[in-house]
């Protein structure tokens, strides 16, 4: 039976919503919908609405179709074995962690691994501190995985839905029953040689480095390591070559990708920065990340799972350029068959198990559908 269903006419949409809501009427379906295709979503909830099916979605740059690239269309999942999902605004990271721990923690089966799925409106700034206070409600009752929806242009637009309602800066989370979990991999290497104190942050930005203005510094790091000389006219071409990287007490790295400079030499950064981070620029070599992306796919294929949606981070693809990245994709695919799924704004997982969830820049990210 058909799990999936990539579709770019309205047409052929509304005629595999109807097969699928004759299969089984109490249904739920999730949709990734191409930021070039933003314009069907209210035809795509009024097919829902006239089935009764509960529909759920985001918007992505791109999609992954059978491991390619798709700059337009949606994708369609069945999900049999997933809770109603939780659509919401987003405003203070323990209010919005308790709105969706009351609406969602009574559907938790405790006889079986239940999976957190979580889809960010990429222009929230306080993700990783919600992830912290999701935990603390959480915890370990649950795994999570998770993927920020929008714009690669970084300009809001409204990229969450249901079957009713289209929203921006919120959080769509629904639970996955009898599920695997996913696994997340970077490949970017961190020098402990060279560590420097983010002295001043205001939540996604960067504002002093060792209590000097943080792009000078920046401009710096990356003359002495690199040779390259980033300006402020070429910031936005070099910076996602470029990206810092925070080390964490047990040694992991999380990166963090300056997407954008303020007027007052601040850098915006994909993702919080807590004050006091320790944070260097990272080694973005391609075979580093190629060897992150094939024991990925060796790993997945361990773990027998028979089915996998995955997302790739666009800063990722950004920093390889296109060719590469569609390489690290057949690379992917080689291990583990088909690959469905979208290009992403940023990632939450775990790079180990059992860890709290983190939200990463520049990662691959595949998750077990084999029981979705």
């Amino acid at each position: 039976m058909q799990d999936r269903s990539y579709q770019s006419d309205l047409n052929a949409i509304a005629d595999v919503l109807a097969q699928w809501h004759s299969d089984n009427p109490d249904l739920n379906v999730l949709a990734l919908v191409a930021e070039s295709s933003q314009s069907l979503i209210p035809h795509l909830q009024q097919q829902a609405c006239d089935l009764g099916l509960s529909l759920y979605g985001g918007v992505f740059p791109e999609l992954l179709v059978d491991g390619a690239f798709k700059r337009e269309g949606i994708l369609l999942f069945r999900l049999q074995h997933a809770s109603k999902a939780v659509l919401l605004p987003c405003n203070n990271a323990q209010q919005d962690a308790r709105s969706l721990y009351d609406s969602l923690h009574t559907q938790i089966d405790k006889e079986e691994d239940d999976t957190l799925f979580l889809i960010f409106d990429s222009m929230v700034p306080h993700i990783a501190s919600l992830l912290d206070e999701l935990y603390l409600k959480f915890a370990d009752r649950v795994k999570y995985v998770g993927v920020n929806a929008g714009s690669e242009t970084f300009q809001p637009i409204p990229c969450l839905f249901n079957e009713q309602q289209l929203i921006g800066h919120g959080m769509l989370a629904f639970l996955l029953h009898q599920h695997a979990g996913s696994l997340l991999r970077h490949g970017y290497e961190i020098s402990k040689l060279s560590m420097h104190s983010a002295t001043t942050t205001e939540g996604n930005c960067i504002v002093q480095i060792n209590w000097q203005p943080a792009f000078e510094v920046y401009r710096e790091l990356v003359m002495q390591r690199f040779g390259q000389e980033i300006t402020k006219d070429n910031f936005y071409e070099y910076g996602v070559h470029f990206p810092f990287g925070l080390l964490r007490a047990n040694g992991e790295v999380i990166v963090r990708i300056p997407v954008a400079l303020a007027d007052d030499d601040s850098l915006f950064c994909v993702g919080e920065v807590p004050a006091n981070s320790m944070v260097t620029v990272l080694d973005a070599e391609p075979a580093l990340l190629s060897e992150a992306t094939s024991a990925l796919g060796k790993t997945v294929a361990k773990r027998g799972w028979q089915s996998t949606i995955a997302f790739y981070c666009a800063g990722r693809r950004m920093h390889l350029g296109s060719e590469a990245a569609a390489l690290e994709m057949q690379l992917l695919s080689h291990h583990i068959g088909q690959v469905d799924g979208a290009l992403s704004l940023g990632e939450i997982g775990n790079l180990q198990d059992g860890d709290c969830p983190l939200f990463h820049n520049g990662t691959l990210i595949c998750c077990d559908w084999t029981h979705a």
